[in-house]
């Protein structure tokens, strides 16, 4: 029974922050203003709403796939305000929004949401950027799985895997991820054609049906808290 509790907590991420709660509530300890009671219910007030994610560091914004989430619900409320103004923003205007939440957050991360043609002033439309950063952020985990099956898979002459190979590959490396497809969906989202290189796995697998319905899946999670 005790192994259920412990399995059940785990998959909720509840261990994370619980410790985090009591970490932040020592912090402010000498604090008379607030009951430690009060302060715990402010905490996971801003938790359930997804309010607790802004202006945290890359590391606490990535330690659960909720706060992916949060953050990622943060970000777009952002740019829907911007869109009644305009459009478009360039791709430096885009990284500095993102900066403006999380001041750590890496630039490499930020360069696989945009053309590697495009320059810094260049302009993205704020829904495309978002539906990019969307797969590379919040898929992150699944994204870097399926690079180890890709690299896994690939031929000792550097030639592309084949589809099963690849599938056999993702299945072993994926069994640990908290964020996945399984088996047969992320077969689907690949397609039958013969695979020409990693970027066209990632181009697939981001156009598919079965990718649009897990990134709707996970952030519905939000709407549930």
């Amino acid at each position: 029974m005790a192994e259920e509790y412990h399995e059940y907590l785990n998959k909720h991420d509840l261990f994370f922050y619980i410790e985090d709660a009591i970490t932040r509530l020592l912090d402010v300890r000498w604090d008379t203003t607030k009951t430690p009671t009060e302060f715990m219910a402010k905490y996971f007030s801003l938790v359930t709403q997804g309010k607790h994610v802004a202006f945290q560091n890359f590391k606490y914004i990535t330690a659960t796939t909720y706060n992916r989430i949060s953050f990622l619900h943060i970000l777009e409320g952002l740019l829907v305000s911007v869109e009644r103004k305009s459009e478009f923003l360039t791709v430096a205007d885009h990284e500095s929004l993102v900066g403006l939440l999380c001041k750590d957050f890496p630039l490499t991360l930020l360069q696989r949401c945009t053309n590697p043609k495009c320059g810094k002033d260049t302009p993205i439309r704020c829904s495309e950027f978002l539906k990019s950063f969307e797969y590379h952020f919040l898929l992150q985990e699944f994204v870097e799985t399926t690079k180890k099956a890709y690299k896994a898979a690939t031929f000792s002459d550097g030639s592309p895997p084949t589809i099963d190979a690849l599938c056999e590959e993702y299945d072993k490396k994926a069994k640990m991820s908290k964020i996945r497809l399984q088996l047969g969906l992320f077969r689907l989202a690949l397609g039958s054609s013969p695979i020409k290189n990693y970027t066209d796995v990632l181009t697939r697998l981001r156009e598919s049906d079965p990718i649009r319905e897990l990134i709707v899946s996970l952030r519905s999670a939000l709407v549930r808290a």
